[in-house]
């Protein structure tokens, strides 16, 4: 692991949002509002942003490469990571070096049919897997990565994709699709909790199942769980301008944007908000606003527009300044770069794929490490600045 500072600035193209940020409370709570449509282009830099850069080549053997990874969780000094065609975990050391290779595809225990989503609970140290075939949640030890036990949610929760976890309760997320609760209760609400101890589903917003598709449940629609530091738990859902801060069974605005959403589409017909999506390209139309970092007064959202292909801009609130880009620019870099980057946890990180990159800086840069076209992808790890 390598850590740089204070390397050589860069200019990309992104956009600095002053004084567009307020908050009022209601109902006890402080919701944060925030003004897109007054703000002003400006460059930002990662150096702006955050506090330093790690440098995390993986290693090379061949049961730690990694062809393209779909997520990433960060766990102390430990890294979890999906790759699009291994159906298991690889779990990397901040080094880079391999510490487990977690594939255990079947029906037996401890044994996965499909891995929706997962998550890492660090008070029990456990790392869970979602598998939604089985309707069922694994769970293993972190120490050794030995199974414990799994979980067995109602089959009607098969329709869930994401999830996230709060003491011993379970939230799952739909995406909006129908779920069928009983045999005379049905609902869209885009996020469910499972009460382990009581068994029961309960949804979390009012939602009605929409028109049956005849195509099958097919959505246009996003949603994203966010747990910060401190375990507390948040969902975005799509068509909403708003986010929220879930606790047990109580839902509660903890940021308000001033983007304008046709009520009617959240739950609208497949072929309405596919409609909305190819239109929504100018400023002002999002889709969704999911958010992916909450620390105080720090909180980082991304806006998705369109439909054909799907473009995604951050906001971001950090020590008091806005920003809000369409791209990042690592100005780390000896010889910085554009570079796609999602926010994890407390970090941006940006992954280089040493065979794919073809550009003459990458190339260059690929080169300074001391890598090959045939090595695992190399990650850069930027901590958010506290």
């Amino acid at each position: 692991m390598k850590r740089l500072r204070n390397a050589p600035l860069l200019l990309f193209a992104c956009y600095l949002l002053i004084g567009c940020n307020y908050s009022h409370t209601k109902n006890g709570t402080t919701i944060k509002q925030v003004n897109i449509d007054k703000l002003e282009s400006s460059p930002v830099y990662l150096t702006s942003i955050t506090d330093s850069m790690e440098i995390v080549p993986l290693e090379n053997r061949d049961s730690a490469l990694v062809a393209s990874i779909t997520q990433i969780k960060i766990a102390g000094d430990t890294l979890f990571m999906t790759d699009m065609f291994m159906k298991g975990i690889f779990v990397f050391h901040k080094s880079g070096k391999l510490i487990k290779n977690l594939e255990c595809k079947g029906n037996g225990p401890g044994e996965y049919t499909s891995m929706s989503d997962f998550l890492i609970d660090r008070d029990k140290r456990m790392l869970e897997i979602f598998d939604n075939a089985q309707c069922k949640i694994h769970r293993y030890r972190l120490s050794d990565f030995s199974f414990i036990e799994s979980i067995a949610i109602p089959p009607s929760l098969r329709t869930s994709f994401r999830f996230a976890k709060q003491n011993d309760n379970y939230y799952l997320g739909t995406y909006g699709l129908c779920t069928h609760l009983s045999e005379d209760k049905s609902t869209s609400s885009e996020v469910l909790l499972f009460e382990v101890s009581t068994g029961k589903v309960i949804p979390l917003f009012d939602a009605d199942c929409r028109p049956a598709d005849p195509k099958g449940n097919r959505t246009m629609s996003q949603m994203a769980f966010t747990t910060d530091l401190q375990g507390n738990v948040y969902a975005s859902i799509g068509y909403q301008n708003q986010l929220f801060q879930l606790s047990n069974r109580q839902v509660k605005t903890i940021i308000d944007f001033n983007v304008e959403i046709p009520g009617n589409l959240r739950h609208g017909s497949y072929e309405e908000q596919e409609a909305y999506l190819n239109k929504a390209t100018s400023k002002g139309m999002y889709s969704s606003l999911l958010l992916q970092y909450y620390n105080g007064n720090d909180f980082i959202v991304v806006g998705i527009q369109g439909n054909k292909p799907p473009k995604g801009y951050h906001y971001l609130n950090i020590q008091g300044k806005e920003y809000l880009t369409d791209q990042f620019m690592n100005d780390y870099l000896p010889h910085p770069q554009e570079m796609p980057c999602s926010i994890v946890a407390d970090y941006v990180v940006s992954i280089i794929y040493p065979g794919v990159d073809k550009t003459p800086a990458a190339q260059h840069y690929i080169e300074s490490l001391h890598a090959s076209s045939e090595d695992n992808p190399i990650l850069l790890l930027s901590k958010l600045k506290q």
